[in-house]
C-alpha cells in the first residue's frame, strides 16, 4: 500500500472495528456523530473557504501582473513611435508639412509660423516624456511582479499551515477514538481488530503526510520558476541638434558640446582661416546631409575634403537649436545691452553668469574661435573681420522671439553689435580650460566612433 493512502487506511480499520464492536460501542458512535462528523465537515468547508480566497487572490493578482506587462509594452510602443518621429524631424531633408484644403486657402496661423526647430525640440521633448512612462511603468511592472511572486509564496504557506491543522486534527480525534475503544473493547476478535487499528495509528505522523500529499503535489504542479523580469530597452539615441544641453556627452567630461569641438577643428584642420569666404560660401549640399545625418548616429569622424562643409555643418547646428546658444528670457536683456552701449567685458561677465554653464562655455569656445579666425594675417584671405562674422553668427546666437517683422529688423543691428562686442571684448583669459582643451586635443587628435 502506498504512503498515499495510510491516513485512508487507518479511517478503514477503525470502521471495521467499530463494526465488529457496535453494540459495546455506543459512546464511541455518540462522540463520531457528535463531535468527529461535524468537526470534518466543517474541516472540508474551511477548506474549500480558504481554496476559493486564495483563487481570487491568485487570479486577481495575475491580472494585475497582466495588466502592468501590457502597459509597458505599451509605453514601450509609444515611445518607439516618438523615437521613430524624432529621428524623421532630425533629418536635414524634413520639412514641417503644409497646411491643405481649406487651411490653407485661408491663410490661417501665418502670422503665428512657427519655426521648424521648435517643432523639432517640442517633439524631442515628448519624446524625453515617453521614455520616461516607458521607464516607470517597466519599474511598475516589476515591482507588480514581485509582489504576485510574494502573494504566491504566502497563499503555499497558508494552505500549508491549514492542510497541517486539519491532519492535527484528523489524528487527535483518532487518538481520542483509540483510549474510547480500548476501554470498552472485550474478546479476540475486538482485541484483535484494536491491535491492527493501533499499528496503523502508529504509522500515522503529520510530517510523512505532509511530504508524501502536500508537498508531492506542491513539487508536481507548481514549479518554482522565477518570473521573466521585464526589461528597459532604449537605443540611447540623442537628437544633437535640438538643444546645446542634449549635444553634451558626459562620459567624456568635456566643457562644450563635442560637435562644436569636432566641427571648429576640422575647419582649422581643412586651412579654413585661409579660405576665402569662410562661413559666407555655401557647401554642397549633398555633403552636408551626410555629415548630419553621420553625427546624428553618432559618429564624429569627418570625412570631408573643403572647410565650408564643417563650417556649414557648424551654422547649420546653431541654427538648428530648438532655443538659440543665448536662450530666449536673455534676449530683450542683449538688445537693451546693445542700445545703452554697455557691452564691456565687465558686463558681459555679469551676464553670462546668468546663463546656464554649458552654454556659457561654449560661447566662450565661439568666441575663441572666432579670434583665430580673425587674425589680420588670416581676414586678408577670408575677408571676414569681427563685423562680418557678428553679421552671420549673430542670428544664429539670438533669435527673437517677436512675430512682428518691423520688431525683428529694428533689433537686427542690436543683435549684430551685441555679438561683436561680445567677440572683441570678452576676457576669456581666465578660463585655462580653453588651452587645457587645446593642449589634451593635440596629443590625442582624433575621436572615436
Amino acid at each position: 500500500m502506498g504512503k498515499d493512502d495510510k491516513l485512508l487506511s487507518t479511517f478503514s480499520v477503525l470502521f471495521r472495528l467499530i463494526e465488529v464492536t457496535a453494540d459495546q460501542h455506543s459512546n464511541v458512535a455518540k462522540y463520531l456523530n457528535g463531535t468527529v462528523e461535524p468537526q470534518l465537515q466543517k474541516l472540508q468547508a474551511n477548506d474549500r473557504h480558504h481554496l476559493q480566497t486564495a483563487r481570487t487572490k491568485f487570479r486577481n493578482s495575475e491580472r494585475k501582473v497582466e495588466h502592468a506587462k501590457n502597459h509597458a509594452k505599451r509605453c514601450k510602443q509609444t515611445y518607439n513611435e516618438e523615437l521613430k518621429l524624432c529621428q524623421t524631424m532630425s533629418d536635414p531633408d524634413w520639412k514641417p508639412p503644409e497646411p491643405k484644403g481649406l487651411f490653407k486657402s485661408l491663410n490661417l496661423g501665418k502670422a503665428e509660423k512657427v519655426l521648424p526647430q521648435k517643432l523639432v525640440g517640442e517633439q524631442y521633448e515628448t519624446l524625453l516624456r515617453s521614455e520616461e512612462a516607458y521607464k516607470r511603468s517597466v519599474w511598475e511592472a516589476n515591482d507588480i511582479q514581485d509582489t504576485h511572486v510574494r502573494l504566491c509564496e504566502d497563499l503555499k504557506n497558508e494552505c500549508l499551515l491549514n492542510q497541517m491543522s486539519r491532519y492535527s486534527k484528523s489524528i487527535r480525534h483518532l487518538d481520542e477514538l483509540k483510549n474510547k475503544c480500548g476501554d470498552v473493547t472485550e474478546g479476540s476478535r475486538c482485541i484483535n481488530a484494536q491491535h491492527k487499528y493501533e499499528a496503523e495509528l502508529e504509522n500515522l505522523a503529520t510530517d510523512e503526510l505532509l511530504v508524501n500529499q502536500y508537498t508531492r503535489l506542491v513539487n508536481k504542479y507548481d514549479e518554482d520558476k522565477p518570473p521573466l523580469r521585464v526589461k528597459f530597452e532604449t537605443t540611447g539615441w540623442k537628437n544633437i541638434f535640438v538643444s546645446v544641453e542634449e549635444a553634451m556627452v558626459p562620459e567624456e567630461n568635456k566643457n562644450i558640446p563635442r560637435i562644436m569641438d569636432v566641427l571648429c577643428k576640422k575647419i582649422k584642420d581643412l586651412n579654413g582661416f585661409q579660405t576665402e569666404g569662410i562661413f559666407r560660401k555655401a557647401a554642397d549640399q549633398h555633403e552636408k546631409h551626410r555629415i548630419r545625418r553621420q553625427l546624428l548616429q553618432g559618429n564624429y569622424t569627418i570625412n570631408a575634403d573643403s572647410p565650408h562643409i564643417p563650417a556649414c555643418v557648424l551654422k547649420d547646428w546653431l541654427r538648428n537649436l530648438k532655443e538659440p546658444l543665448i536662450p530666449d528670457m536673455h534676449y530683450d536683456i542683449c538688445i537693451d545691452m546693445a542700445r545703452k552701449r554697455t557691452l564691456s567685458d565687465e558686463a558681459f561677465q555679469v551676464f553670462l553668469s546668468q546663463i546656464p554653464v554649458e552654454r556659457r562655455n561654449t560661447i566662450k569656445y565661439l568666441v575663441k574661435f572666432i579670434r583665430e579666425l580673425c587674425k589680420e594675417e588670416n581676414k586678408k584671405i577670408t575677408m571676414m573681420d569681427y563685423r562680418n562674422v557678428a553679421i552671420i553668427f549673430a542670428p544664429n546666437m539670438l533669435r527673437c522671439t517677436d512675430p512682428d517683422t518691423h520688431i525683428m529688423l529694428a533689433n537686427s543691428d542690436h543683435e549684430r553689435e551685441f555679438c561683436q562686442k561680445l567677440i572683441e571684448e570678452l576676457d576669456i583669459t581666465r578660463d585655462t580650460w580653453l588651452n587645457e582643451d587645446e593642449t589634451n586635443t593635440t596629443q590625442n587628435d582624433h575621436y572615436e566612433n
